[in-house]
């Protein structure tokens, strides 16, 4: 496996510290956002960790990144308008750095939240991966999309329930897939082999 190397990703005011992996010939492509930094949520969350190690694994070239103001992230801790600004930025950088022709947005929890909002749109994201979103945060930025889009929810998550779940789906119209994991809560403890897979199955539809 390619071995993370630590970056700075320009983005307005802020600089945000980054770990990229661009292997040779890689077989995709993605950055994956992670949860809400004011409950603790960082680049090395479980959770981000695995996903991006799992598609780095298969070959990917992967990006995680701080939001502004998180860890050695410069700038203040933003409201949604920053860290959608950063979003934006690090899909810029990987496109510039890979030379990858399109990319999978991701991100889990509130990341998930925010690569929804800000990423599904661009042309240059082909799909999007989102484990635990927020679906009350939402609100309409859950609005019908032909790019494939799979969630990953768990049957005991008390900020994803299924009637959101099922809702989002429909939302997002017929190319959103979903999965729901029994016994998982919001947090994933002991779940990761099925993180992994997940991420596997999703990426599985993309590699070149």
């Amino acid at each position: 496996m390619t071995k993370e190397q630590r970056i700075e990703i320009p983005s307005g005011g802020a600089r945000l510290d980054g770990r990229l992996r661009i292997p040779a010939g890689s077989s995709g492509a993605i950055v994956f956002c992670h949860p809400h930094p004011m409950f603790g949520g960082d680049m090395d969350n479980p959770v981000v960790t695995a996903v991006t190690s799992e598609l780095a694994g298969r070959g990917w070239a992967t990006l995680r990144f701080n939001f502004r103001g998180v860890g050695s992230s410069s700038g203040a801790v933003d409201d949604v308008a920053g860290h959608v600004s950063d979003a934006a930025a690090a899909v810029d950088y990987l496109v510039e750095e890979s030379g990858a022709g399109n990319v999978i947005a991701g991100g889990y929890s509130y990341g998930a939240h925010i690569a929804i909002e800000s990423l599904l749109g661009r042309s240059d994201i082909a799909g999007l991966l989102a484990v635990s979103p927020p679906f009350a945060m939402l609100g309409s930025a859950l609005s019908a999309s032909d790019k494939p889009v799979s969630l990953l929810v768990g049957d005991r998550d008390e900020y994803c329930t299924l009637a959101d779940f099922q809702g989002a789906l429909q939302s997002l119209g017929p190319a959103a897939r979903g999965e729901v994991v029994h016994g998982a809560d919001h947090f994933w403890f002991g779940h990761d082999a099925k993180l992994a897979s997940f991420a596997a199955s999703f990426a599985a539809g993309f590699e070149r």
